[in-house]
Order: C-alpha cells, then structure tokens, then sequence
C-alpha cells in the first residue's frame, strides 16, 4: 500500500508540474492558483475534522484573519514573507485560544461556537474601519516576491502555490505518522481511552486548532497577496462550508484529499455558470452525493478499490486468471 502511496504522489506532482506547460487558458490556471490556496486552508482543516473528529465551521474567519493580518503589516512596510509567516503564527495563536475554552464542547455545540467565533471575526473587520477599511476592504497589498522577481503573472503564481502546497503535504505527513498523529488519531477513535493510555486529550485538541489555524492563517496570506485585495464579504460562514465541501468531496484524513477536493469544487462551478447565483447550493449537492456514493471521498474511494484490487489478486492468480 506505501508503495502505491508513492506512485500516486509521483504521477500526482508530475501531471501538477506540467499542467502550465499543457493549458494555454491563463482564466483556468488563474482558477488553480485559488483551488491551491483554498487547499492550503482546507489541509488545516482537514488536520482538525479528519484527524480528531472536531467539526469547525469557523475556518473562514480565520482564513480572513490571515489574510487581513498580512495584507496590513505589508502595507505598512513589513516584508511579505515576513508578513505572512507573523499571520500563520497570529492565527494560530488565536486558535490556540479558541481551543482552550472549547475542550468540553462535543459535536455540533463545537460547530456552532466555531461558527459563531467566525461571524465575530468577520464583524469586527467590518467595523474596524480605521484599520480595515470597513466594508470596503482593502487594496494595493504588495505581491509576494522572491528577491527583485514579483509574482504577478498566473504562471509564476501557480509554481509557486504548488511548491507551498507541496511543502505542507510534507509536514502534514510528517506529522500525521509521527506520534502526535498517532495520539490525534486515538483521540478521534475514543477520547476515554486515550486517557486511560496516558494522552492528554486536552494539550493535543489544543495542538490540533493551533496547527490547523496556522495553515489557514498561511492560507488567508496568500489570498491577499495573490489576488491584490481583500474584502470581508470573502470570508463569510458559507465559505466554511465550501472548505468543508472539500474535505468531505477530497476525503477526510487523507494527505490529498484536501487539495482534489479544492481543486475540484473551485473549478466545478467553472462548467455550470448558468447556475452561478446557486454555486452553494450546487456544492452542498455535489457533496451530498459524494457522502451518500463515496463517503470516503475520492481519495478513500481510490485508496479502497486499490486494496480490493491487492486483496483479489493472489486469488485470481491461484485460479490461473
């Protein structure tokens, strides 16, 4: 199974490096730069709901966070990379805070504190309008660079996004089969007996929202200095249950999940624009069927086919087929 683990990875990065090379419509690659930098939120995500079974409907507002904390320390002349590792660490510090006082809280009373946490952040962005702009948002936010080179064409920006997005499916591995993982996954199974075997619940859900906030956080960071300007009608609850879309459609507690169910719920609406004013309701569709069909997401329903696959295979060559 690793090694088949490795062969999608493979085939995975190289259809994803070569795709600049083969799409001449700079509108689509536009697309992916998003679908790449809502992967990078909807991972976070994914570290929380897939790996301890907390369901956070409040990934949104801390992916406007990031984005807000990164667009505004640039502007007044830090630099961007600078700016955006400060606004992957703010939001994981208001993470961190928002676990601490969540531990009790189970199921859909988690969801909704999360939710509304979110709602309060995005009110006072609204309101803040002497540092916010209000309303109005923000623009001018200097573009992330790499020396005197400026990411500011499509194709630059999506190797770019796609180096980040590899970097982080890295460390999301490294902690996912690490003992921290290990300890996330024995919580999700039985929080009772993870105590019993000497985890401590606590610090590890709290570990779980800090990491997961940093990734959104980074996320928002990259979505103002991509696109150049930011609004707080951008980070409004339904889009946390477009990034949930995406976990659930990718496959939860999976490495890529995320980032194919990104790429495909961002790209999707692309094919019905006649039915643009009902994108979330489409999305919310698509997801239902997927749940219903597919619970495991396309990743899960990949990954059990090809254990069936191996599972059937001694038996066929012993019939002689």
């Amino acid at each position: 199974m690793r090694a088949n683990t490795k062969t999608f990875s493979l085939y995975f990065w190289l259809v994803a490096a070569l795709l600049p090379v083969v799409l001449r419509n700079i509108y689509l690659l536009h697309l992916l730069v998003v679908a790449l930098i809502y992967s990078v939120t909807a991972m976070g995500l994914n570290i929380l709901t897939g790996y301890t079974g907390k369901l956070s409907l409040g990934h949104a507002g801390l992916f406007g966070l990031g984005a807000y904390v990164s667009a505004l320390l640039s502007l007044h002349e830090v630099p961007v990379p600078v700016a955006m590792l400060a606004a992957g660490i703010a939001v994981a510090s208001v993470g961190v805070l928002l676990g601490i006082p969540t531990l009790k809280l189970q199921g859909h009373y988690l969801s909704i504190v999360t939710l509304g946490f979110s709602e309060i952040l995005i009110l006072i962005i609204i309101n803040w309008k002497s540092l916010t702009n209000g309303p109005g948002g923000l623009r001018g936010i200097p573009p992330i660079s790499i020396g005197s080179f400026s990411l500011v064409d499509e194709v630059p920006q999506y190797y770019f996004m796609l180096g980040l997005v590899a970097l982080l499916v890295w460390v999301k591995a490294r902690i996912v089969h690490s003992h921290v993982g290990l300890a996330l996954r024995a919580i999700m199974d039985s929080e009772t007996a993870a105590e019993a075997m000497g985890i401590s619940v606590a610090y590890y859900r709290v570990m779980a929202f800090g990491i997961s906030s940093f990734y959104a956080g980074l996320g928002g960071a990259c979505f103002s200095h991509l696109l150049g300007y930011v609004s707080p009608y951008s980070f409004q609850s339904a889009e946390s249950f477009g990034l949930l879309g995406m976990v659930v459609v990718g496959g939860i507690g999976t490495l890529y999940g995320p980032v194919l169910g990104a790429v495909l719920m961002t790209l999707l609406p692309e094919y019905f624009r006649a039915f643009a004013d009902f994108r979330l309701i489409l999305n919310a569709v698509v997801t239902i069927i997927l749940l219903i069909k597919a619970p495991g997401g396309i990743v899960g329903t990949v990954q059990a086919l090809a254990r069936r696959r191996q599972l059937s295979a001694p038996t066929a060559r012993g019939c002689g087929l």
